[in-house]
């Protein structure tokens, strides 16, 4: 019977990850390069489009005015002529696009343009205001044009005879203008869009570059067994002060190794003496035979053990601070904060290691608790005669 961690390791290829445990397969992670393009190209557009939207309506607007201005100066002329009392048949204006008509109270046309209505009026009676300009949008097939028109309307007459001058103006040139104008965004919106992508693309390259050149240096540096510092790059930027600081912080960790090279080998030499004592002693006492001190020899070879016995002791000690320690993070932190490496050296007067419970046979300053424990070796006498080594303890 298949157990369900083996099936759920067995389903699927290898890398696909589920998620929620419903078997939703996570897409594939974008990269940097294309994210920043991604996003940058997404404000770019929506940016191009609220511009455009902005461009149509202020388009609009203007070309609006503009109708409506040249509506209301052609019926200020006209208004001008019926207050003299001097209104032509058909009224003079510019034939195309505009209509105009005067009509009185009761909407009849007094007088109208060569192409306006004689019979019907441009609005209705009552949505003419005969006490105030106005302007509005009519249906263009009452005036016989196409599209929307706009009419305005102007008092005019005499206070015995009011009168109300209506010109009306098709908007087809308006809304042909509006169409073209917003064709063009529509044609050019996705060019410049994908242009300005493949600029964002360039330049976001051309700003990852010295990341990843730091990313091939590092890969080249954990390649090789020697050390290595990683390419700075020119400009004084964020990615140049990084680099910096990661070169800083590969010169740490190449000092901390050789440190630790130099330890292993002080351990290496310390823990080869004793061995070499015991092996040339067991060699000459196997020559002489009977003629051998035996008892000397146990005592010699006791000696050995025991100095075998605190490098060991000293080795555990130093494991066991550097894990409560966590020392390979402060080490390293405080070998550059403080510049040259502090010392507090000390030695165990009884030769053995010492135990940070009782700090009795320490010599020197007590180091900190935090702080790992080195050590080197020298030579002292043995009360049997014999040299010995004892261990000199250092904090570090």
């Amino acid at each position: 019977m298949t157990r369900p961690s083996e099936r759920d390791q067995d389903s699927g290829p290898v890398g696909a990850t589920r998620v929620g445990g419903r078997g939703t397969r996570r897409p594939p992670t974008v990269g940097l390069r294309g994210r920043l393009t991604l996003v940058s190209v997404l404000g770019l557009a929506v940016g191009l489009a609220v511009g455009g939207l902005a461009l149509l309506g202020a388009l609009g607007h203007v070309l609006q005015r503009s109708v409506d201005d040249e509506a209301f100066r052609t019926a200020d002329a006209v208004a001008l002529l019926a207050a003299e009392n001097a209104l032509p048949d058909p009224l003079p204006v510019a034939a195309g696009q505009v209509r105009v008509q005067v009509v009185d109270r009761q909407g009849r046309v007094r007088a109208a343009s060569i192409d306006a209505d004689r019979l019907v009026p441009m609005l209705p009676v009552d949505r003419i205001d005969h006490s105030a300009r106005d302007r509005t949008f009519v249906r263009g097939e009452r005036l016989g044009l196409p599209g929307r028109v706009r009419v305005v309307s102007v008092p005019a007459g005499t206070p015995s005879e009011p009168l109300t001058v209506l010109v009306g103006k098709s908007m087809a040139d308006v809304t042909q203008s509006a169409e073209v104008v917003r064709f063009v965004l529509l044609v050019s919106f996705p060019l410049l869009v994908a242009i300005l992508g493949g600029v964002a693309w360039r330049v976001v390259g051309a700003t990852l570059r010295p990341v990843e050149a730091l990313r091939s240096g590092a890969e080249e540096i954990t390649g090789r067994a020697g050390g290595g510092r990683l390419p700075v790059p020119a400009s004084r930027d964020e990615i140049h002060r990084l680099a910096v600081t990661l070169n800083d912080m590969l010169a740490r960790l190449e000092a901390a190794r050789a440190r630790q090279r130099a330890f292993l080998a002080d351990a290496a030499h310390e823990l080869r003496s004793p061995l070499t004592n015991m092996r040339t002693e067991l060699e000459v006492a196997g020559r002489l035979g009977e003629r051998t001190d035996w008892p000397a020899v146990s005592r010699d070879l006791l000696a050995d053990t025991e100095r075998l016995s605190r490098l060991v002791d000293d080795l555990l000690l130093l494991a066991r601070l550097d894990e409560a320690g966590n020392t390979a993070a402060g080490t390293v932190g405080a070998g550059t904060a403080a510049g040259p490496e502090p010392r507090v050296a000390g030695r165990c007067a009884g030769g053995g290691p010492p135990d940070r419970s009782s700090w009795s046979n320490w010599s020197g300053p007590s180091p900190p608790a935090s702080r790992p424990l080195r050590y080197a070796s020298c030579r002292r006498p043995d009360p049997g005669g014999r040299s010995a080594t004892r261990t000199n303890c250092t904090a570090s």
